[in-house]
C-alpha cells in the first residue's frame, strides 16, 4: 500500500508542478515587454513590409503556444492567448485570418518545424487542427 500511496502522491505533485508552470507561463506572457499581437497596429494596415514582419511574429507566437499545448496536454494557453485574446479591443492579426489558416494547414501537412525540436507529429497535429477550427470562426467576423 505504501508504494501505491507514494505513486499517487507523486502523480498529484506532478499535476501541481505542471499547473504552476502553466500559470507561470501565462504570467510571463502578460508581462512581456511587447504584448502578443500588440505589434499589429492599424497604422500598418497598408504597409506590406511591416505586415509581413508582423505576420512572422504572429506565426512564431502561435508556434510557441502550440508547443505549450504539447507540453501541458491541454489548450488553456492557446485558448486564452491565441483565440480569446483576439476578441479584445485593439488586438488584431497582421493579416486576414485566411493567411494563418493556410500557414497552419502547412504545419498539418508537414510538421517538420515541430519534429526538429523533438515534438511527435501525431501529438502536435490535433492541437494545430484545434487552432485551425477555432480561428475559422473568425472568418465570419472579418
Amino acid at each position: 500500500m505504501g508504494l501505491l500511496y507514494s505513486f499517487l502522491n507523486n502523480a498529484i505533485n506532478v499535476d501541481t508542478i505542471l499547473s504552476n508552470y502553466q500559470k507561470s507561463i501565462h504570467s510571463s506572457l502578460e508581462k512581456r515587454e511587447e504584448a502578443p499581437f500588440s505589434w499589429n497596429s492599424i497604422r500598418y494596415e497598408h504597409d506590406p513590409v511591416k505586415q509581413k514582419d508582423n505576420f512572422r511574429k504572429d506565426i512564431i507566437f502561435y508556434y510557441e503556444l502550440i508547443t505549450y499545448c504539447v507540453r501541458f496536454g491541454n489548450t488553456k494557453l492557446l485558448d486564452y492567448w491565441g483565440i480569446q485574446y483576439l476578441s479584445q479591443p485593439n488586438i488584431r492579426l497582421a493579416k486576414h485570418v485566411n493567411a494563418y489558416l493556410e500557414h497552419f494547414g502547412k504545419w498539418i501537412k508537414d510538421p517538420t518545424p515541430f519534429i526538429k525540436y523533438g515534438i511527435d507529429p501525431k501529438t502536435v497535429q490535433p492541437y494545430i487542427q484545434y487552432l485551425i477550427d477555432h480561428l475559422s470562426m473568425f472568418i465570419s467576423k472579418n
